[in-house]
């Protein structure tokens, strides 16, 4: 019966009684020693089988899998699930619409505020607001998309709004209102 065991960055294969030590390309190079027995890119690294050890992990090359920076897919992608982060923004005063703090926020009105223009070309905002229509709210610099042309809505109790950047213009367009 063959096992292995490994010690450092080789491993050891108990073959009929004899050791035969094969070093391979360092895991904790490849993986970095945190994802080692944990997740890289959604995939357990448990699956890892000797022809697989630094060369590819269920199709993502282990050198390029990254759980903390942003990816950029050139190709299409398809997922399973898809799910955004949602951010409560302050009540009143400055308030930016940061797609950094999610792609859907919220805010329910204790005072006027001034919403601020955080985004990028690219990115977009959804925005639950309540209390619209008791308090002023100034919008950043932008173009509304409506039916009355660049028009800034008239706000209820309860709006959605969506926010989106092409080029350098910031584009807001009222979704409607929501109980």
């Amino acid at each position: 019966m063959a096992y292995g065991k490994i010690k450092a960055d080789t491993i050891t294969w108990d073959n009929s009684g004899t050791d035969t030590d094969v070093t391979v390309q360092s895991l904790t190079t490849k993986l970095g020693t945190a994802d080692i027995g944990v997740t890289v890119q959604g995939y357990d690294a448990t699956i890892l089988n000797d022809a697989d050890i630094g060369v590819n992990v269920q199709g993502y090359d282990a050198d390029t899998a990254k759980l903390d920076v942003a990816q950029t897919y050139t190709a299409q992608q398809t997922f399973g699930e898809l799910k955004e982060t949602v951010y409560t923004l302050a009540t009143t005063g400055s308030i930016a619409l940061d797609p950094a703090n999610g792609s859907i926020q919220s805010s329910v009105l204790t005072g006027a505020p001034t919403f601020t223009d955080s985004l990028e070309a690219g990115q977009s905002v959804v925005l639950m607001l309540e209390g619209g229509a008791t308090y002023s709210v100034t919008w950043p610099s932008l173009t509304w998309v409506t039916s009355a042309g660049n028009a800034a809505p008239t706000l209820t109790a309860k709006d959605t709004l969506v926010f989106w950047k092409v080029g350098s213009t910031l584009y807001g367009a009222y979704v409607g209102s929501y109980v």
